[in-house]
Protein backbone atom coordinates (compact mmCIF):
# COMPACT_ATOMS: atom_id res chain seq x y z
CA UNK A 1 0.00 0.00 0.00
CA UNK A 2 3.01 2.33 1.07
CA UNK A 3 4.30 1.94 -2.77
CA UNK A 4 0.66 2.51 -4.23
CA UNK A 5 0.24 5.21 -2.14
CA UNK A 6 3.77 6.82 -3.43
CA UNK A 7 3.17 6.25 -7.09
CA UNK A 8 -0.75 7.75 -6.49
CA UNK A 9 -2.70 4.82 -6.86
CA UNK A 10 -4.10 4.49 -3.78
CA UNK A 11 -7.11 6.58 -3.35
CA UNK A 12 -9.20 6.97 0.77
CA UNK A 13 -12.15 9.01 0.34
CA UNK A 14 -12.97 10.07 4.47
CA UNK A 15 -15.97 11.87 5.77
CA UNK A 16 -15.48 14.12 8.45
CA UNK A 17 -12.10 12.96 9.08
CA UNK A 18 -13.16 9.00 9.02
CA UNK A 19 -11.66 6.65 6.78
CA UNK A 20 -14.87 5.56 4.96
CA UNK A 21 -13.22 3.59 2.04
CA UNK A 22 -10.03 2.90 -0.11
CA UNK A 23 -9.38 2.00 -3.84
CA UNK A 24 -6.24 0.55 -4.88
CA UNK A 25 -5.06 0.55 -8.61
CA UNK A 26 -1.99 0.12 -10.85
CA UNK A 27 -1.29 2.04 -14.39
CA UNK A 28 1.45 0.05 -16.43
CA UNK A 29 3.77 1.85 -18.98
CA UNK A 30 1.70 0.21 -21.82
CA UNK A 31 -1.24 2.62 -20.40
CA UNK A 32 -3.37 -0.43 -18.91
CA UNK A 33 -4.46 0.16 -15.66
CA UNK A 34 -6.06 -2.39 -13.26
CA UNK A 35 -8.26 -1.67 -10.37
CA UNK A 36 -7.01 -3.96 -7.61
CA UNK A 37 -9.16 -2.97 -4.76
CA UNK A 38 -11.97 -1.69 -3.46
CA UNK A 39 -13.80 -1.19 -0.37
CA UNK A 40 -16.16 0.87 1.83
CA UNK A 41 -16.69 0.89 5.41
CA UNK A 42 -19.60 -0.66 7.34
CA UNK A 43 -21.24 2.53 8.16
CA UNK A 44 -20.65 4.47 4.94
CA UNK A 45 -21.99 1.55 2.68
CA UNK A 46 -24.63 2.50 0.47
CA UNK A 47 -23.84 6.14 0.32
CA UNK A 48 -22.08 6.28 -2.77
CA UNK A 49 -18.57 5.85 -1.11
CA UNK A 50 -17.64 3.52 -4.35
CA UNK A 51 -19.26 5.45 -6.95
CA UNK A 52 -16.68 8.58 -5.66
CA UNK A 53 -13.90 6.63 -5.71
CA UNK A 54 -14.15 5.30 -8.91
CA UNK A 55 -15.08 8.13 -10.67
CA UNK A 56 -11.50 9.58 -8.62
CA UNK A 57 -10.00 6.94 -10.29
CA UNK A 58 -11.25 7.47 -13.63
CA UNK A 59 -9.75 10.91 -13.40
CA UNK A 60 -6.80 9.98 -11.92
CA UNK A 61 -5.84 7.34 -14.93
CA UNK A 62 -6.66 10.11 -17.83
CA UNK A 63 -4.30 12.01 -16.03
CA UNK A 64 -2.09 9.31 -15.91
CA UNK A 65 -2.48 8.68 -19.54
CA UNK A 66 -4.14 5.15 -19.41
CA UNK A 67 -5.75 4.39 -22.26
CA UNK A 68 -7.60 0.51 -21.20
CA UNK A 69 -8.92 0.08 -17.29
CA UNK A 70 -9.50 -3.68 -16.19
CA UNK A 71 -10.89 -5.41 -13.12
CA UNK A 72 -8.84 -7.88 -11.47
CA UNK A 73 -10.52 -10.42 -9.24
Amino acid sequence: YVESQSRGELLVATVDGTVAGFLRFHKRRDHVATLYEIASAGEFRRRGVARHLIASMLEACRKMGARLIRLSC
